[in-house]
């Protein structure tokens, strides 16, 4: 498990500056005050989605995720 830990943050360390490549042209070209409000805007509205999911063992997802996973 530890090890899927540190390969996630090894594959948001490897993306970032990708982001950066998209963000910033966008930053400089509007503002980056109002790039800033909208990747705020994004991340909260990913919460909130993430929030309101059912159950994983209520959701059919949950169910297909389990048996696909652990066979």
């Amino acid at each position: 498990m530890t090890l899927f830990a540190l390969a996630t943050f090894a594959i948001s360390f490897l993306v970032r500056p990708l982001g950066g490549l998209f963000w910033g042209p966008l930053g400089n070209r509007l503002s980056r005050k109002h790039v800033l409000v909208l990747t705020i805007l994004i991340m909260s509205l990913a919460t909130l989605l993430v929030g309101l999911l059912s159950s994983y063992a209520a959701s059919a997802c949950g169910r297909w995720c389990r048996s696909w996973c652990c066979g």
